[in-house]
């Protein structure tokens, strides 16, 4: 046989020993790696209500200065030349 057909025979060989051990790993780990497309996570009451409680340590719009007249004015130009596409 000639040097580039034992180079792709090799090559093929590589890969379809790559797959069979990607297959087996597959179906050994099925059992905790499996998603089921179904099924989604749902909170409890009690999630939700610890959730909604935490403070975050987002501060209210008072805490912050207003914006210098040139920051104000370059976001005005800015929303302005915006296109309608986000561009």
């Amino acid at each position: 046989m000639r040097k580039s057909s034992l180079f792709i025979l090799g090559f093929f060989l590589f890969f379809l020993t790559s797959l069979i051990a990607l297959v087996i790993a597959s179906n050994r780990y099925d059992g905790w790696a499996q998603v089921r497309i179904s099924s989604f996570y749902v909170p409890n009451e009690a999630a939700i209500a610890e959730l909604s409680n935490q403070d975050w340590g987002i501060p209210s719009p008072q805490d912050f200065a207003p914006l210098p007249d040139y920051l104000q004015q370059s976001l005005t130009w800015l929303s302005e030349a915006q296109a309608a596409d986000g561009g």
